[in-house]
């Protein structure tokens, strides 16, 4: 399988080879490429930092130019060397690797602000901390971002690339990433370091969905283009307190609690859904609306369908395919599957924060001890990581394997 420049981390398996001692120059050289890997400082600085280490500052030409080589080789991604940076930079062997992309379940969370992404197998988590000084992050099926003293950083494959200074908020979707800075918000496309297009300004919030994007102005408008960056914006709502972009879909919920959804072409027609609505969610063709009192209420369908009352205390919820997520006013926990008029299932108690990802279900409870259930409703939770602050679940996350050939 050739290599796929949107993996976005290595794990190694398989490491059975048979090491041997490594000379000086060697071990720095690696050194090198791991102190690369672990800190974002320039190529420049850190050669000479190397020359200086190995005691060799005071070369011809020539010899500049025979190191700077041996440099370059040492800091290049090639699978093999980079793979063994990433678990051990002492440890070289003259094995001969094979990569293979694979589709895992991956959790990333945040603890002592430290980002560590978990590789599950067999239900557990074995983890690797990948950043450290993280406020917050967003993992999707091909990239990492995160949050850094106020600088946003991206993954892609081997390294953390420097995105963004001085940035408010950010999203990243698909090859796509958006960044909100100074009520600007900035788009890029493609590969991790293509170059940021400005879209607008006088923004509020954004959202990037699909080939779509959503953006709520200071004065309370939103619009939305569709295609290509450069496309054309198309104004939707004034008035407007949040939104979502959600396939063909957009829901609006405006200042007076007001709530709205329109489907198909940008110029569609609204159709007035709900009064009174705190907060809602576009899941598929199903639509939840939390209110004001605290009820939660879903529909399934056609937009003119009815609501089915699903529970009142609620103080959030979450739509995932066919299941729905509630987390009480009390702290209790509940899960439904299926039908709308399906009977809840409690899940725990004492929970902090939830998330539904497919089949699998994750809260954090006590003072941030994250737990996990894969499949059924019924299956037995998994500790996972005590003192998380945030955590995200995702499956298929696209990752790179090494295994020896």
């Amino acid at each position: 399988m050739g290599l796929c420049v949107e993996n976005i981390f290595i794990f190694n398996r398989s490491f059975n080879c048979n090491s041997q001692k490594q000379p000086k120059i060697s071990f720095v050289l690696h050194a090198a490429f791991f102190l690369r890997c672990r800190a974002e400082i320039s190529l420049g600085k850190l050669y000479l930092t190397y020359l200086k280490f190995i005691n060799m500052e005071k070369l011809s030409l020539k010899g500049h130019l025979f190191y700077a080589i041996l440099f370059c080789i040492s800091i290049s991604p090639k699978p093999a060397l980079s793979q063994i940076m990433f678990d051990d930079p002492t440890r070289h062997s003259s094995c001969t690797w094979k990569e293979k992309e694979k589709k895992e379940d991956i959790i990333a969370i945040i603890t002592k602000n430290k980002l560590f992404l978990g590789r599950v197998n067999d239900k557990k988590a074995s983890w690797n901390e990948v950043k450290d000084n993280v406020s917050s992050f967003q993992l999707t099926r091909i990239r990492v971002g995160a949050g850094s003293q106020n600088e946003l950083f991206g993954r892609d494959r081997f390294f953390w690339s420097k995105l963004f200074d001085a940035y408010s908020s950010y999203q990243f979707e698909r090859t796509r990433i958006g960044v909100l800075s100074e009520n600007k918000l900035f788009v890029k496309e493609g590969k991790i370091d293509e170059l940021w297009l400005q879209v607008h300004h006088n923004v509020s919030s954004f959202q990037l969905h699909g080939d779509r994007i959503g953006v709520l102005t200071k004065d309370g408008i939103l619009t939305v283009k569709e295609g290509n960056l450069k496309s054309l914006w198309v104004d939707q709502h004034h008035g407007v307190k949040s939104f979502q972009l959600e396939g063909d879909r957009i829901g609006v919920l405006l200042n007076d609690g007001k709530f709205k959804v329109k489907q198909g072409g940008l110029t569609g027609l609204w159709v007035d859904e709900h009064d009174d609505v705190k907060s809602f969610q576009l899941e598929g063709d199903r639509i939840g609306v939390l209110l004001n009192n605290s009820e939660l209420k879903v529909k399934e369908g056609a937009l003119n369908k009815l609501w089915v009352p699903e529970h009142p205390n609620v103080k959030s919820f979450q739509l995932e395919e066919e299941r729905i997520g509630v987390l009480l006013n009390d702290g209790k926990f509940k899960v439904k599957q299926g039908a709308l008029d399906k009977l809840w299932v409690d899940l725990h108690d004492n929970v902090e924060l939830f998330q539904l990802e497919k089949d699998w279900i994750g809260i954090t409870h006590q003072g941030g001890n994250l737990r996990t259930k894969d499949g059924s409703l019924t299956a037995m939770w998994t500790n996972q990581h005590a003192e998380v602050t945030s955590f995200q679940l995702r499956k298929d996350v696209r990752v790179v394997v090494f295994e020896k050939k």
